[in-house]
């Protein structure tokens, strides 16, 4: 299984019991001994930009769409879906002048014929068009609240770090909060702006490449930022939040986890890449070849 280590470097887990061991994975093609020709060359060049978009990478998972087509490969929560229509269906009704808009079948048609006034009967194409900008709403809904998680979490490391109480590693869990403050102001404003990009629907109506040259990166750039976090998300939520629960070690681990990845933060490594064609043919040919094997 591929990871990142704290540095964010890809490297290949082998677990022996309870032993682990990583190879990092330049040196893998030739630990295992691979030809310049072989075609698993083409897929392990692709280990590296997968994990912008994944914690874990094994063999025989699918290429992230991201690397591929520029859109979402992960899954949004349900109740999240339904939060976006009820939002939208509160506008239309304060658009209908009391009237009330009404959700009949596809949530795209309602919005075609009560916000914008198409008859999706003689244009088909426009429901499609807006079933992807209500895809990019839930997305930018739960990034949203991974970026709200992430505010409540460094919240709490400032509130415990000025209590007048002092506890061992207090000065630790201050400085943790300060290192994390600029990242958590950033994802702040990139969410604000996917939130304003993502519910523009007249305006991407009239803009057809907005989602594929703008929103669908937003929400990449965003999503690749909420991974990176998550191991410092979870590690926090499993500590004790009162100072008399925190273990010394614990909050050394993290401390170190956050200096090393966000000391000298870079929102460009959260960037989009994609492969070119001919990875692009080789990883679907690789694709393939698992799922014959599985």
């Amino acid at each position: 299984m591929f990871e990142r280590t704290a540095d964010r470097q890809p490297v290949l887990r082998v677990d022996f019991g309870g032993n682990r061991a990583t190879v990092p994975l330049t040196t893998v093609p030739g630990a295992a001994d691979l030809s310049a020709g072989h075609p698993d060359i083409a897929l392990l060049r692709l280990v590296e930009p997968a994990l912008l978009y994944r914690e874990t990478v094994s063999a025989g998972d699918p290429v992230p769409t991201e690397i591929l087509s520029g859109r979402p490969s992960w899954q949004v929560q349900p109740r999240t879906a339904k939060r976006v229509e009820r939002r939208i269906l509160e506008a239309l009704c304060a658009q209908s002048a009391g009237e009330g808009a009404k959700a009949e079948g596809d949530p795209a048609e309602t919005i075609a014929r009560q916000l914008i006034g198409v008859d999706t009967r003689r244009d088909a194409r426009v429901v499609q068009v807006l079933r992807d900008h209500l895809d990019a709403a839930v997305y930018a809904m739960q990034l949203s609240d991974d970026v709200t998680a992430c505010q409540r979490m460094v919240g709490e490391m400032a509130t415990l770090a000025v209590r007048r109480e002092a506890f061992a590693e207090q000065d630790r869990v201050r400085d943790a909060a300060r290192k994390l403050r600029h990242v958590i102001v950033w994802a702040t404003k990139r969410t604000m702006a996917l939130d304003m990009l993502a519910n523009d629907i007249k305006g991407a109506m009239s803009d057809r490449d907005q989602l594929t040259e703008r929103t669908w990166p937003a929400i990449n750039e965003l999503r690749a930022w909420a991974l990176d976090l998550a191991p410092i998300l979870r590690a926090w939520n499993e500590m004790g939040k009162a100072a008399a629960d925190l273990r010394i070690g614990d909050i050394e681990n993290l401390h170190r986890l956050i200096t090393i990845r966000f000391s000298d933060f870079d929102p460009a490594i959260y960037r989009q890449r994609r492969v070119s064609r001919p990875q692009e043919a080789e990883a679907t040919k690789g694709a393939r070849r698992d799922d014959d094997h599985a």
